[in-house]
């Protein structure tokens, strides 16, 4: 535990080479909205889930970024009584970059992209119809993710589109399409 805490403080140090500067960094809380993509579309059900992220300012352009997002997705029956239900917590750093040169608060068109760790839940549960009993199942797999998007910044709305890409060795590649709706806290 103390060689992971000392890895995520020193990527903190690494990726946020400004955090002591004079500008302030802006906090947004979000709302989101999953879609499965490509492989996963075929087995997976659409979701809904919350986020909150970091931006700390770099330039005029360029700002740093640390989010932390939980989806849900909806419970999907595979078969007559067997259902499975999948959940992700991904914990992303990143940069994003506005086309706008920034005034005091960033507004306009950007672009990011970030990476970072996934935990990917598993829930599955099997009804016996025989015996009225229920056998539930729960897996948990970390695994690697990274995101590319874009979006718009209007005052202190932040509304956004990502394609994010998860890497595990237990359950291979799962991808959605995620819209993004946030406040942001000056």
């Amino acid at each position: 535990m103390k060689k992971f805490i000392t890895g995520i403080s020193l990527t903190l140090i690494m990726l946020l080479p400004k955090l002591a500067s004079s500008q302030k960094p802006l906090f947004s809380l979000g709302a989101e909205l999953a879609f499965p993509a490509v492989n996963y579309s075929e087995t997976g059900n659409s979701g809904i889930g919350g986020s909150v992220r970091m931006e700390h300012p770099w330039s005029k352009h360029v700002s740093g970024l640390i989010s932390v997002e939980y989806v849900q997705y909806t419970t999907r029956e595979i078969k007559e009584f067997f259902h499975q239900q999948f959940s992700i917590l991904p914990i992303q750093f990143g940069i994003k970059y506005y086309t706008k040169e920034r005034g005091i608060y960033p507004a306009g068109f950007y672009l990011s992209a970030e990476l970072g760790f996934a935990g990917e839940f598993y829930r599955y549960s099997f009804t016996d119809p025989y015996n009225n009993s229920i056998d539930d199942h729960h897996d948990t797999y970390v695994g690697l993710c990274n995101t590319m998007g874009a979006g718009y910044q209007l005052g202190i709305i932040d509304a956004g589109f990502r394609f994010q890409t998860l890497i595990s060795v237990n359950t291979g590649i799962t991808t959605y399409y995620n819209f993004r709706l946030a406040f942001t806290i000056r």
